[in-house]
């Protein structure tokens, strides 16, 4: 195959990756409401309280794409928001059992991915994919911004 054979090859791969029920999936848990339930109830989970600036930093997104999200999350009653008692300048984050729900339940469906992966492609080989996203992201100038 010469290099525009591979290019073309590439882009129909990455549109077939796209329009597939996995990268739906996937995403849906790593961006907008589903990406900060996930990172709430991380920063809970290491006893961290989490506030909007730090949400914001984590998630890499404005703070007003943060309190907009906030919002709606707190309107679907998945979060809760208050100003913090001792600073009252400052807002404190916290999951209701709902918003724990919802994470876990995205959560599990992308683990559930990950297994049929690892089924289908073996242990070995799904760690090579890992590899080589990190390796793509890196030679991208993007691993700076990769939040763990």
């Amino acid at each position: 195959m010469d290099r525009a054979q591979l290019i073309g090859k590439f882009q129909q791969t990455m549109a077939d990756l796209n329009t597939s029920r996995f990268v739906s999936d996937v995403a849906e848990y790593y961006q907008g409401e589903s990406a900060m339930l996930s990172c709430i109830e991380s920063l809970e989970s290491r006893g961290t309280l989490p506030t909007p600036s730090l949400i914001s930093e984590r998630l890499n997104v404005s703070r007003g794409t943060v309190t907009a999200t906030l919002r709606a999350l707190e309107r679907k009653g998945l979060a809760r928001t208050r100003l913090m008692k001792n600073d009252r300048r400052r807002v404190e984050v916290k999951l209701t059992d709902s918003g724990r729900v919802k994470a876990q339940t995205k959560r599990d469906r992308v683990e559930r991915w990950c297994a049929m992966l690892i089924e289908q492609l073996g242990e070995h080989q799904f760690s090579l994919l890992v590899e080589l996203i990190d390796k793509a992201i890196a030679q991208m100038g993007y691993e700076e911004e990769k939040n763990v």
